[in-house]
């Protein structure tokens, strides 16, 4: 899981667009992302925080998101949830092209 920069997504869309290929669909992101666990940790200790990491089961926390959702009080995107416990890593050299 990566955190992208807005400012990321528009330098991107400009890229495409200066290319003269608007119209084609790229995946944004680092080519060596860190793990999850250090970048929060990194990010709790930046910001100078006392905060810990608690791992939890991904199990319970989509069905607990899933009620949420269902309630009309989300607090995440099912497409951000349903995978953030999977290892799933996208080409992102077709951006740097």
């Amino acid at each position: 899981y990566q955190f992208i920069s807005v400012f990321d997504c528009a330098e991107a869309a400009r890229a495409a667009w200066k290319a003269g290929v608007p119209n084609e669909a790229y995946n944004l992101g680092s080519l060596n992302p860190p793990p999850v666990k250090k970048l929060l940790g990194d990010l709790i200790r930046h910001a100078g925080s006392k905060s810990i990491l608690i791992p939890t089961p991904g199990w319970a926390v989509k069905r607990t998101l899933d009620l949420l959702d269902l309630l009309n009080m989300p607090i995440m995107d099912p497409e951000q949830y349903l995978i953030a416990d999977e290892d799933c890593v996208l080409d992102v050299s077709k951006a740097g092209r």
